[in-house]
């Protein structure tokens, strides 16, 4: 993510004067795209314990304080939950999955910049989970069904479902395995760290949003190349599901001794 700091920061406090509600969205955006420096003088505008429902009828100006503060004292987690409550409050729950959806290919964007791609695929694959069982009324808790009944239903395209069955896969070996013992190589899963904000920034747009500060780095074309070209993995039409295991210089053996 690539942001112009000061730039924000004319953005917030337009926000902030105008009382316009897309200030919800840059403060979204400023949880990601902070200097700690910048933090050290927020104070505290509600008492607002760990656990507690997180929306405020404050102005935006306190709301902003109060996210700033939260970012200081506990941390992005907590922060996003306070911003997030206060997008649903003013922008409707009707939006939930636009807005979840921009929570989350941040949040993709910051694993995958900080080299935490097996932690970004797990945590891109609960949110395919829970998103694709609330948009299908899916009761199958299996997400390789899910994924199939998405693009059954036309949520996904035939392009997302294959990508989307491929994370999950990658998905399987971290999750199968010992994290250290994955049997793919780790170019695989930083792969599919990369692409997950591909999959992302397709779903945002079918969701409306076509313009956001995360943006993927590689297209649809180069995708596929690199799953079956390079990995050498190949779809199956009729199972619609990947083959199980890629070319053998992206597997991994283990023969751990100590002597």
């Amino acid at each position: 993510m690539s942001i112009d700091e000061d730039e924000l920061r004319e953005r917030l406090q337009e926000g902030i004067e105008t009382n316009n509600k897309r200030f919800l969205i840059n403060a979204l955006v400023y949880c990601y795209h902070h200097s700690e420096d910048d933090l050290q003088d927020a104070e505290r505008q509600f008492d607002v314990g760990r656990g507690e429902v997180i929306v405020a009828s404050g102005s935006f100006s306190e709301i902003f304080e109060q996210m700033r503060y939260e970012l200081r004292t506990k941390g992005l987690e907590f922060a996003l939950v306070w911003v997030v409550g206060n997008m649903f409050q003013y922008f409707g729950t009707d939006k939930r999955h636009q807005i979840i959806t921009m929570v989350e290919i941040c949040e993709m964007d910051r694993l995958v910049s900080n080299n935490q791609f097996i932690q970004a695929n797990i945590h891109l694959c609960s949110y395919l989970g829970q998103y694709l069982k609330e948009q299908n009324d899916e009761q199958d808790s299996n997400l390789y069904y899910r994924i199939q009944t998405a693009r059954d239903e036309e949520v996904f395209s035939e392009q997302q479902e294959r990508l989307a069955q491929f994370l999950r896969d990658v998905r399987n070996d971290a999750a199968h395995n010992f994290w250290l013992e994955t049997e793919w190589s780790f170019v695989i899963h930083e792969f599919a760290g990369i692409v997950a904000i591909t999959l992302l920034d397709d779903v945002l747009r079918d969701l409306g949003i076509t313009s956001w500060p995360v943006e993927p780095n590689l297209s649809w074309g180069n995708v596929f190349r690199v799953i079956e070209d390079e990995f050498g993995f190949e779809w199956d039409e009729d199972e619609r599901e990947w083959s199980d295991i890629p070319r053998e210089k992206y597997q991994r053996e283990y023969s751990w001794s100590y002597s």
